[in-house]
């Protein structure tokens, strides 16, 4: 069995993967690491996430992450997927093969503070912050919501309410 947690940027999927993880005594994964260390291997270059999002472009990076998943062999893990995973039909159907894939729901007003808050994603316009966060979530909810196996919405809950549900999940069968 595995944990796929997967949500808008910000909602915690790192954060609640790796406490999850440790409590389970399970391996933890994160796809922006992944992608991190393949580029490097094929690049000979180390960089962030978001700047190899920016040289490669959406269609680029999201091959790469592609070959990443393809390439996982995973039980007893827990796995963080990008926001942008989701955006790519060939890895939902990995993700589906994978394991147990957990949506963490927050409101759509908490996800828009937090992002505005750190350094704004390269897929938002920073000339139209608004317009363009209104069109990634309308693209991106109703794809999360289908794929989801199981859905955690997180706004009333504690940390240790939250780790202690996806726990709940992540043992049952």
């Amino acid at each position: 069995m595995n944990i796929i947690l997967m949500g808008f940027k910000g909602v915690g999927k790192t954060t609640y993967g790796k406490l999850l993880a440790k409590k389970l005594h399970w391996k933890f994964l994160d796809t922006d690491d992944l992608i991190i260390d393949a580029y490097f291997k094929e690049s000979g270059s180390r960089k962030p996430a978001h700047q190899i999002h920016q040289e490669l472009k959406e269609e680029g990076f999201r091959k790469l992450e592609e070959r990443v998943l393809e390439k996982l062999n995973l039980d007893k893990a827990v796995l963080s997927v990008g926001g942008g995973t989701i955006l790519n039909p060939s890895c939902c159907k990995m993700l589906q093969k994978i394991g147990r894939i957990v949506y963490l729901s927050l409101s759509k007003e908490v996800i828009r503070f937090y992002l505005k808050k750190g350094r704004l994603p390269s897929y938002l316009d920073p000339k139209d912050f608004e317009g363009s966060f209104e069109k990634m979530h309308q693209a991106r909810l109703p794809i999360f919501q289908k794929l989801a196996d199981v859905t955690l919405e997180l706004d009333q809950l504690s940390e240790s309410e939250i780790i202690e549900k996806l726990e709940g999940i992540a043992l049952s069968d």
